[in-house]
């Protein structure tokens, strides 16, 4: 029976292990946790109410990092039809965890620890979920549509940045509709590693990445859209945008020098919206001290196709992705933890979660049927 009541004060100090799968069997292999509650994985998840079409709620879940097994009743955080971890897409991890929750009134923020510092909650009618981020320090953003982008800090402070217009341009090669009005939108926000905010703005026919810290911008024509973005350990950073300049329309990842604010590179990924495949869900990106990762989950619009899954790693200072051959049974959405393993979960995968530690390249096996959530539940978050 699963138990929910109100926040509990419950702190199991126990080392990280992830279990990791090879041709021998199975082994523990210990690491360690830094987060805002040690010893203790919070799980997110969602619970359908009684009306399809309704919201339902959302519940976290504490349980020991170790065993897995529950440490606390799970706690009621809201109602919504939805929900995305804020995450920080570089090192290190913030000392504070919060999910971005979509219900009937727009976009909340809500805060999953309940030891040490906690984000800061907030509500906008128009921001989306994914386009949100969390500073090392526990500060979020966040993107009211045409608003620009708002923060907010674990002390109460709030500051508003306006958007510059982007770059116009004739469209000729766009297949869509314009985005955003004349000034665009932001698609993607990052705390960059020296604690600047930076926006990754587009308008359907141009984008152009902002350093709203400090007012510099770097026009990226061309790429009509930007679906996200993360940092390396050197201060580079990475534009994942739409490149609408070709016919078979990729996704690439724009390498652009911290320091010169100039782009140094350009990796072309597989990803081909327009090819007979559609991502399902929202790409995720997620980065170590070695590389980052992309996973997108797609569907198929081309008969006798099948839908698939796609795990990319870009190392950095290279310039070609490769690809991670994938297990079967994972989940939409890819998280990683503060141990620096990724945890697939979402979708088809309901209450299940699968790690992978890169440093072995190894998947370990997903965790049982309700093990982690209620049966039929669906994860949307995993912290640890």
């Amino acid at each position: 029976m699963v138990r929910h009541t109100s926040l509990s004060r419950i702190v199991v100090m126990a080392p990280l292990l992830a279990l990791v799968v090879d041709g021998c069997g199975s082994h523990q292999v210990p690491t360690q946790a830094i987060g805002p509650e040690p010893g203790v994985t919070a799980i997110v998840y969602w619970v359908s109410g009684t009306d399809p079409k309704g919201e339902g709620t959302i519940y976290v879940r504490q349980v020991d990092s170790v065993t897995l097994h529950q440490v606390a009743d799970d706690r009621l955080i809201a109602r919504g039809y939805d929900l995305w971890p804020v995450g920080t897409h570089s090192n290190p991890p913030p000392v504070a965890w919060e999910v971005a929750v979509t219900t009937g009134s727009g976009t909340q923020g809500l805060p999953v620890n309940i030891t040490g510092t906690q984000a800061p909650a907030w509500a906008d009618a128009s921001a989306d979920r994914r386009i949100t981020a969390i500073a090392p320090d526990g500060t979020v953003a966040f993107a009211p549509l045409g608003k620009g982008v708002v923060t907010l800090a674990p002390s109460g402070a709030v500051r508003n940045y306006v958007l510059p217009p982007v770059q116009t341009g004739d469209g000729s090669a766009f297949k869509g509709p314009a985005v955003g009005g004349p000034l665009g939108a932001a698609g993607a926000i990052l705390f960059a590693p020296n604690g600047d905010l930076l926006a990754g703005e587009y308008n359907g026919v141009n984008s152009e990445l902002v350093d709203l810290t400090i007012g510099r911008r770097l026009d990226l024509p061309g790429y009509s859209y930007v679906e996200g973005m993360a940092a390396g350990p050197d201060g580079s950073i990475f534009v994942l945008a739409w490149d609408e300049r070709h016919s078979s329309n990729p996704y690439v990842f724009l390498v652009v020098d911290g320091a010169s604010w100039t782009v140094r590179g350009v990796v072309t990924t597989p990803i081909k919206p327009h090819e007979g495949f559609a991502p399902v869900g929202p790409l995720s990106i997620e980065t170590n001290n070695s590389a980052i990762f992309l996973y997108a989950a797609y569907g198929s619009y081309a008969p006798g196709i099948l839908p698939h899954k796609l795990l990319l790693k870009l190392e950095y200072g290279t310039s070609a992705m490769s690809e991670i051959q994938l297990p079967d049974g994972l989940g939409l959405q890819m998280q990683a933890g503060s141990d620096g393993h990724l945890r697939f979960f979402g979708g088809p995968a309901h209450e299940r979660v699968t790690s992978y530690d890169p440093s072995m390249g190894l998947f370990g096996q997903a965790t049982a049927p309700a093990q982690l959530a209620p049966a039929g539940a669906d994860i949307g978050a995993v912290f640890s």
